[in-house]
């Protein structure tokens, strides 16, 4: 994480990398390790425009030193192995049809029936790996997962559905969309000239080229050149991930 200080003062103390095991205050909803030694010369006072940064796992303590300290925290998301896995999971979960089970037919019985023997278990990973094994379903998975809002609140839905006839008038008028403040949008090449767009979590398949001028920053009269991009356009206000570049500044 990135720690900008934009008013007043902070005082930030480092600990160095925080073990697996470390003791943390039980009984609260923030991570506090019982004991926080700080590593020498790691201890800094941040001045408005200056900037500390933070790699995953670092103990830190910072207090602020004025009145009208205010830091700016900036973060990219990676997903710890926990995290990833349990998502992923689940994701293809709600994909695979109840017909794919374990089966012990052909197997020989193990010395004893309550033994789980080597063969059992190799059976198991084998439907385990061969379900996770899968290249299309990861990046699907993985398109949605990362462009899930951290903040659901910030995306506000249209109250009423898109004219895309108005919307077509707009751009051509000179106006701009742009992607709401929170949104995030990404894409994943298919072939043939196709892709699926990832806007806030969910899946579009279009023209690849379509995704990619959607997925650009500011969007303007030009991308009516794409079949099918006014209807998408106007589904992407309805859902809130873009939005009137005008209501964006003036928000």
């Amino acid at each position: 994480v990135f720690l900008i200080q934009g008013l007043g003062q902070r005082r930030w103390q480092l600990g160095g990398k925080v073990a697996d095991d470390a003791a943390i205050i039980p009984g609260i909803d923030l991570r506090i390790l019982e004991r926080f030694e700080i590593e020498p010369g790691d201890d800094w006072v941040l001045e408005p425009g200056d900037m500390l940064y933070l790699p995953p796992g670092w103990a830190h303590h910072g207090v602020s030193q004025s009145d009208d300290c205010m830091t700016y925290s900036v973060g990219f998301r990676a997903p710890s192995a926990d995290e990833a896995i349990t998502s992923f999971a689940d994701y293809l979960g709600e994909q695979l049809p109840a017909s794919i089970r374990y089966s012990d037919a052909g197997m020989a019985l193990p010395a004893t029936p309550a033994e789980l023997d080597d063969a059992s278990l190799a059976r198991m990973r084998k439907l385990i790996l061969d379900t996770l094994d899968n290249p299309n379903q990861l990046a699907q998975w993985f398109g949605r997962a990362m462009t899930q809002p951290k903040y659901v609140d910030q995306l506000i839905p249209a109250e009423h559905p898109t004219d895309v006839e108005a919307l077509v008038a707009e751009l051509q008028a000179g106006e701009v969309l742009v992607h709401s403040l929170g949104s995030r949008f990404a894409w994943r090449d298919l072939g043939n000239g196709n892709a699926t767009l990832f806007v806030d979590g969910d899946a579009i398949e279009c023209a690849l080229s379509l995704a990619q001028a959607v997925a650009a920053a500011q969007l303007d009269a030009d991308i009516l050149e794409h079949e099918e991009a006014a209807m998408l356009l106007g589904a992407l206000l309805d859902a809130g991930s873009l939005a009137w570049l005008d209501d964006e500044e003036d928000a």
